[in-house]
């Protein structure tokens, strides 16, 4: 399928971009690395009147790291983040260009962006999970109602509203602990990520993604193996099944929960193994 026509601006400005989204508003689209946006308007899911090009913004495609952060440009792509080596990082910080180069195969990754993966909510993510361990920020921007710093489970909705990410910044704080599993339900694989740090007051964050079509973020008081399967079968619950049965009469919903339940304890107690051994 083709998309439908629409016409295409190219700010050479943040205020120039605000402008055109205040002035089109649900009518427009953010255009960055294009992988979401550009298959969603060829079937047909997306059709905006307006699509508003950033690739002309200066200085978006940079990414800074020194003693205290790592800044990751609204521009950046993952092969940028990628090819980070230890030298350019925090030690703590070692992980966020593993993730860049397990997001997706090689084409993908030089021209999909990290805010734009994290704005636009894919289930199967990994970046919501991770950056939310690190407790990493999105500076974003609006029109009317100026700037500000959000946590990465708030920027998909605020994205939605009309506000515009300008950079990722990760903080150096301390270290995470990661895991993945896949699981195949309903004729589709899924990737699931969990994510954990310690946390200041006791116990741990734990930050799940690929079970709903946003991160899930816990705290719990400890990590024990009951504990641990206490949250996952929460979490495994939340997801929507397939109602389909097949002809011995066995229930396939059921089935996909205990497959869900069982991937999602797998993937915390990896993670869990994974945090104790970075933090010795």
């Amino acid at each position: 399928m083709r998309p439908r026509p629409f016409r295409l601006l190219r700010p050479e400005t943040l205020e120039e971009a605000l402008a055109a989204r205040r002035e089109w508003g649900d009518r427009s689209a953010l255009l960055a690395g294009g992988q979401s946006l550009v298959p969603a308007m060829n079937a047909g899911r997306h059709r905006p009147e307006v699509v508003i090009d950033l690739k002309g913004i200066a200085g978006w495609g940079g990414v800074h790291a020194d003693d205290t952060s790592l800044t990751i440009g609204a521009l950046a792509t993952h092969e940028r983040v990628a090819r980070l080596g230890a030298a350019d990082l925090p030690t703590e910080l070692a992980q966020v260009p593993e993730v860049a180069r397990a997001t997706a195969p090689h084409p993908v990754r030089v021209r999909g962006t990290v805010v734009g993966n994290l704005t636009a909510g894919f289930r199967g993510a990994a970046w919501p999970a991770v950056l939310g361990a690190y407790g990493a920020r999105v500076g974003m921007r609006h029109v009317e109602r100026g700037v500000a710093a959000v946590g990465v489970h708030e920027a998909p909705g605020l994205a939605s509203e009309g506000w515009i990410a300008t950079e990722i910044v990760v903080p150096a704080g301390h270290r995470i602990g990661r895991a993945e599993v896949r699981v195949r339900a309903s004729g589709r694989s899924y990737r699931v990520t969990c994510a954990m740090a310690h946390h200041a007051g006791g116990g741990a964050d734990v930050w799940l993604c690929g079970l709903t079509s946003s991160a899930t973020h816990d705290r719990v008081e400890d990590l024990s193996d009951d504990d641990l399967t206490h949250l996952a079968q929460g979490r495994a619950g939340q997801v929507e099944a397939s109602p389909r049965r097949t002809e011995s009469g066995a229930d396939p919903e059921t089935d996909e929960r205990d497959l869900w339940h069982a991937a999602t304890r797998t993937v915390l107690r990896r993670a869990r193994t994974e945090l104790e051994e970075n933090t010795r």
